[in-house]
């Protein structure tokens, strides 16, 4: 599974480089290092969705799930017990409609 997150964060990743203002895309690379945070427990993951959540409310200060993420990360800590590790197929199709969205930003970029 941490190989659809690779590949999501790979996708969004190469539609910021070619729309380096696309909310869309920072909110994928953001919500795809909360997901893999959530999975993993690694600190840089929580650190990487804050960071690319934050860019999000930069380009659009209204953007609510970005306020939503944070406020979520800022909730969840690696030991808290709300935080959800195993493998859950209702995040399994989130990721993979990320990585669908993620392509479909990366081919409309290069359009």
């Amino acid at each position: 599974e941490n190989k659809c997150y690779d590949l999501a964060l790979e996708c969004f990743q190469q539609a910021i480089l070619l729309q380096p203002h696309n909310e869309n895309a920072l909110f994928g690379l953001a919500k795809s290092y909360q997901q893999l945070w959530l999975k993993t427990g690694k600190n840089t993951n929580k650190e990487q969705a804050e960071d690319f959540a934050q860019k999000c409310l930069q380009i659009n200060p209204t953007h609510q799930a970005s306020f939503r993420l944070i406020s979520e990360l800022k909730n969840l800590n690696k030991n808290n017990s709300n935080r959800n590790v195993t493998t859950n197929p209702a995040q399994t199709s989130q990721v993979v409609s990320m990585l669908v969205l993620g392509v479909f930003l990366l081919f409309a970029g290069a359009a």
